[in-house]
């Protein structure tokens, strides 16, 4: 590591890592969001998934992988409320018998998008992992004009605003994630203001153009130095 000539990184809380146990690396490494492509978003054609309820009013999680699901459902058990709470991306059996809870495969990307685009908001339950991890997918959800509660994790922390453009609530905190569910839940134009929001940051900050052109001047600057 003491060889190369720069580093980017996608989450800021990685500059106290390398001031940690690589300090050589602190003045050559560079911080620049990650950013997606939203117009891959707005071009894919929705497929709709028949196997699920849209009707029906729900809030999504969209993922498995490094998601905590026991604080969402433990959450959510403890709120009186008609909206089922959809999981995206694979089953867990001991909540197969959860009332009002469902649990879906892996699906297409026409069809997730679908699925998204129908829910009330969405709940990205990252575990509060020490690297760069979950951006895609909260980004995704925020282009599309969701509000997505997401806890206070440390790669996800420089791509939200909480109550502005995202809900923010403690890491495997049942109380806490139980308080931003409601909190959504009761102000569902609350919701949809964020959401808006939301869509509006990631067009302006967090997309691969503006990050290709962060790139591209930290390598002219490696260049010329």
């Amino acid at each position: 590591s003491k060889s190369i000539d720069g580093l980017i990184y996608h989450s800021s809380w990685q500059k106290e890592y390398y001031c940690k146990y690589y300090p050589w690396i602190v003045e050559k490494s560079y911080f620049i969001p990650f950013g997606i492509d939203p117009s891959i978003l707005e071009r894919t054609p929705h497929i709709d998934y028949r196997e699920f309820e849209k009707d029906k009013p729900y809030m999504l999680c969209v993922g498995k992988s490094r998601c905590d699901w026991d604080t969402v459902v433990e959450a959510y058990e403890g709120i009186n409320t008609p909206v089922r709470l959809c999981f995206l991306g694979g089953e867990d059996n001991k909540f197969k018998q959860k009332r009002n809870v469902a649990m879906l495969p892996y699906v297409s990307f026409g069809e997730m998008l679908d699925l998204i685009s129908h829910a009330l908001f969405c709940i990205l339950p990252i575990e509060n992992v020490k690297f760069s991890f979950g951006q895609i997918r909260l980004l995704q959800q925020m282009a599309m004009g969701k509000c997505v509660i997401i806890p206070k994790a440390i790669s996800l922390i420089d791509y939200g605003i909480d109550g502005v453009s995202t809900i923010f609530y403690k890491p495997q905190d049942v109380d806490s994630c139980r308080s931003a569910i409601q909190n959504v839940l009761a102000d569902i134009n609350y919701a949809e203001k964020i959401g808006a929001r939301a869509h509006e940051e990631v067009y302006n900050k967090f997309t691969e153009e503006i990050m290709a052109l962060q790139i591209e001047e930290v390598i002219e600057q490696l260049m010329f130095q």
